[in-house]
Order: C-alpha cells, then sequence, then structure tokens
C-alpha cells in the first residue's frame, strides 16, 4: 500500500458500500476537500477500474498522499464474504493534475486522458464480531478469532489500566473500535489502532492479556 493512504474503514462494522451480510448497495463515495471527482471524471476513473478487472465497484475515495499536497483516489471492488472471511480488489488511480508534478505511468499501466493506474492489489480480512457489531481486520497472526474478539470486548468496556510509561491522553486519541490488525509477541499481543479523527495516524498498542483486565504496556503513535 502506498505511503500515506489510509486503508478506507477498516475496523469499522462493513466495507461502504456493502452490508454486514453482504447486501448490495448503491457505489458509495468518500471524497475529501480538494479532491472531489466531477461525474465526468468518475466515468474515466470507473472504466480504468473495469480495464483493471474490477467487477463491480464499491466505492470510489480520494485521500491526501501526508505530509504532500499530492491526492490519489482509490476504487474498492464489491466484497465476497464467506464465513469470517472477507476478500476483494482494490486499485489506486493517479490523476495527472492530483499528483505529484512531472509523475508518468509506469510500465505496464493503463491511461485514459489524464488518469492512469497500475494492476490492483488482493485484499483479505477477517471479520470479528463484537457488541453486536462486526468489525473486518486487516490480519491475525498467532491468535484465534474469538481471543481478538475477548480483547476487543475488553478494551471497548475499558477494562485496562495504563503500565507507568503509557500516556493516558496519548490514549484517548486510539479509536479502540476500529482495530487495524492483531499480532501475538511472546505473552503479549500487538493490536493497531486508527487514530479517533485521523486516517493517517495510527496507534500500535502492546498489551498483556488477563481474564480480568488487560495491561496496555506500550502505546506507539505513528504518522503515514
Amino acid at each position: 500500500m502506498p505511503q500515506g493512504l489510509a486503508n478506507p474503514k477498516i475496523g469499522e462494522s462493513a466495507q461502504n458500500g456493502q452490508d454486514d451480510s453482504g447486501t448490495k448497495k448503491k457505489m458509495a463515495r468518500d471524497y475529501v476537500k480538494g479532491a472531489v471527482l466531477t461525474p465526468a471524471q468518475e466515468k474515466t476513473v470507473l472504466e480504468l477500474a473495469k480495464q483493471r478487472g474490477l467487477k463491480k465497484v464499491a466505492k470510489i475515495y480520494t485521500y491526501y498522499l501526508q505530509p504532500t499536497q499530492a491526492r490519489g483516489i482509490g476504487v474498492i471492488e464489491e466484497a465476497k464474504i464467506k464465513g469470517r472471511d472477507v476478500s476483494y480488489m482494490a486499485l489506486e488511480v493517479r490523476y495527472k493534475n492530483w499528483w505529484h508534478p512531472n509523475a508518468s505511468t509506469g510500465k505496464g499501466d493503463i491511461k485514459i486522458g489524464d488518469f492512469w493506474a497500475g494492476k490492483p492489489r488482493a485484499e483479505k480480512h477477517k471479520i470479528l464480531k463484537v457488541n453486536m457489531k462486526k468489525i473486518w481486520v486487516r490480519s491475525i497472526n498467532g491468535l484465534q478469532v474469538d481471543q481478538c474478539e475477548k480483547i476487543l470486548q475488553q478494551l471497548m468496556a475499558k477494562k485496562f489500566v495504563l503500565e507507568p510509561g503509557v500516556n493516558k491522553e496519548t490514549m484517548q486519541q486510539v479509536d479502540l473500535t476500529r482495530p487495524k490488525s492483531f499480532s501475538k509477541r511472546g505473552e503479549e499481543v500487538a493490536i493497531d489502532f486508527q487514530h479517533k479523527t485521523s486516517d493517517s495516524e495510527f496507534f500500535s498498542l502492546q498489551i498483556k492479556p488477563s481474564k480480568e483486565q488487560l495491561s496496555i504496556t506500550q502505546l506507539l503513535h505513528a504518522i503515514f
């Protein structure tokens, strides 16, 4: 994934353009200020997506490539959901007037007017079920789904303590409803979460699990 691109809505209850059960909805749009596509531009982006093999588009979104002023376009295909497994194709589209100055197409890119796109990428996620909600996460390593659900439920219920060195004010910026990934590290678990108000920032929590309450031993803040 390109640096600066926040994965769209991971950790929320479902992908925009499709509900939790996989029922098809109208194509969703999520445009940032200063990067709003016109209907004609959308048509070009959709044609590129079609030529790149995306069958049915669920969502088009735009984003800033922090810390620059370059803006990108993302296209997400309708997801295939089988049990707890989710898969879909995602495509990055470049627009000459929004991307880096003097940028040009790469080898194998498809170009239509001032727009171009490389090959799509395959995205795979797992569905967690917590507090009657379905939450998509990018990856789970070394843990079972039910273990992740239990830890997430404890976090949402505030059943945790902060170890010395973990900043309370920074912890309040963590969106505990939007986990990105889970990873087992020895006796502890590392979980990445989205920032509450910024899609270009995330936090990595190091957690010591317990039946009664969790201990958060480390909190790292990253901007990408």
